[in-house]
């Protein structure tokens, strides 16, 4: 379950995409029979995709196992099949300590180059991923690249306000 986009004075690294996406912590949850891993997800971003009428930068979180990681990577490998994408960790039933932390780290890995590629993070694969509805994967798709573009750089808001000032 995504929680729900909060505003945040975190600052977006990631100024090509305008989103930061990261993997810093990993829970484990503990069943009647297995031990499952759950993902924490950190998205931080000021497109309006995922947010209501601001101009402030949100953070959400989402959580994610092994497998929706490895659907991510083989969806986008197929989709994309210039990209190169780092390695996931190899699926293994007998976990220690380190293989966790190994899968955090390569998530991690994963997350970021995704971010970084102005191509594939805002590509329906990568929204689903993120908890986006479809409806809001619709409108994301029907934007225009350069209005997307420029919600990207966070360009969208200041400019439309700029441009209502000059017709009045």
């Amino acid at each position: 379950m995504t929680t729900t986009p909060t505003i945040t004075t975190r600052e977006i690294k990631n100024t090509v995409t305008g989103i930061d996406i990261s993997v810093p912590t990993v829970k484990e949850k503990v069943g009647r029979l297995l031990t499952d891993e759950e993902f924490q997800v950190i998205v931080i971003t000021s497109n309006s995709i995922f947010k209501s009428d601001s101009d402030e930068n949100v953070q959400f979180m989402v959580p994610k196992r092994y497998n929706q990681f490895e659907a991510l990577h083989k969806a986008l490998g197929e989709k994309y099949p210039a990209t190169i994408l780092p390695d996931l960790p190899k699926k293994l039933l007998m976990m220690k300590d380190s293989t966790q932390s190994e899968r955090r780290i390569a998530f991690d890995k994963l997350t970021k180059a995704i971010a970084q590629n102005p191509k594939i993070c805002f590509s329906s694969i990568v929204l689903t991923f993120l908890g986006l509805t479809k409806e809001q994967i619709k409108t994301a798709e029907n934007r225009t690249p350069s209005k997307q573009s420029k919600e990207i750089n966070g360009e969208n808001k200041k400019q439309s306000t700029n441009e209502q000032k000059m017709y009045v």
